[in-house]
């Protein structure tokens, strides 16, 4: 009697649960990420510059009998250029068969999900100022400095304040004093001034803490989760001494995992009504191929069958003005 394999429409199954995948949770992370990423335009060149316009002048008295002061925006340019990723696996065609639980499928279907994550990944090497996934390095943002600076690259204070958009943290001992800090970022995102008019950057409409997202490493999720949800706390652990939170219900935050746990630093994101931190290169999908014996030299020498995917994207520092770092090492 002729056995049949039932491994192709198994693996129909798996193609069908990636596409499943793809479409249901691809939403559900770029609303996540969407405080941070500006989505830039479909494109398939390698390495694209997209141009820009500067923030529009202020408006200049205009007195009777003159003429008018003809004024004009800044062009800016960011290069954004493709990086390849790929996930490739090998498994034995004997432990698929034997794969009782189901869970080797599991597993390359979940698979598209490190996709998804990429993004966060890559955002924490900006944050971290390491990079390891950004292959050509960390590019500088347009005004020539990286994405955290004092100063711009003229050496000027950055958006026309002292300390740029970094601010020196009182430490994580005590919650008060995070709370501290956040509130001195806020006033740090009303500071910042355009520098050619000198007129603030933001309006003050949008400086508002519902407004501000932060990104903090694992460890500082006690603290945050005690300014989130606290009716009181406590200026000094040492001693019975509270006061209202002021904060309460009005921040939100992630947690980046890949934010280094010996570091006490975050960081908050503007989420303004355009601008964004980054401008990201999304893609427009995943390449999956699974190699078999009906199609792969490789599977018919070594008896394995394979999962390979690959796809490409690019992240480039946008909007400096929008994100501030609260430096804490």
């Amino acid at each position: 009697m002729a056995i049949i394999s039932n491994a192709q429409s198994r693996l129909a199954g798996v193609q069908a649960d990636l596409a499943a995948t793809w479409q249901r949770d691809f939403p559900i992370y770029k609303e996540m990420q969407e405080a941070f990423l500006f989505y830039l335009p479909y494109t398939t060149i390698r390495n694209a510059p997209y141009a820009f316009k500067d923030r529009i002048p202020f408006p200049r008295p205009y007195p009777y009998g003159k003429g008018r002061d003809h004024q004009g925006f800044k062009d800016r340019l960011i290069n954004v250029g493709l990086i390849p990723f790929e996930l490739t696996l090998g498994w034995d065609r004997r432990d698929a068969l034997d794969d009782q639980l189901k869970d080797l499928e599991r597993h390359v279907s979940t698979g598209m999900q490190r996709y998804f994550q990429l993004p966060d990944v890559l955002i924490g090497e900006y944050m971290s100022g390491v990079a390891a996934y950004n292959i050509d390095g960390l590019q500088l943002c347009f005004d020539g400095v990286s994405l955290y600076s004092a100063t711009d690259g003229d050496g000027n204070a950055r958006f026309g304040v002292t300390g740029g958009n970094i601010i020196t943290g009182q430490g994580v001992s005590t919650t008060a004093r995070v709370m501290s800090d956040i509130i001195k970022i806020r006033r740090r995102f009303l500071e910042m001034k355009e520098p050619v008019t000198n007129q603030p950057l933001h309006n003050s409409k949008d400086i508002v803490y519902n407004n501000i997202h932060y990104i903090i490493p694992a460890h500082l999720d006690g603290i945050f989760s005690q300014i989130q949800e606290q009716e009181l706390i406590y200026s000094d652990p040492t001693i019975v001494n509270s006061q209202s939170n002021m904060l309460k219900g009005k921040i939100k935050y992630t947690i980046n995992q890949r934010l280094s746990a010996d570091s006490n630093s975050f960081f908050a994101v503007l989420k303004a009504d355009y601008w964004r931190p980054f401008a990201y290169r999304a893609p427009q999908d995943v390449n999956t191929i699974f190699a078999t014996i009906q199609n792969s030299d490789r599977s018919r020498e070594f008896a394995e069958d394979g999962f390979y995917s690959d796809m490409r994207i690019g992240i480039a520092p946008w909007c400096p003005f929008t994100t501030v770092k609260n430096n804490n090492d």
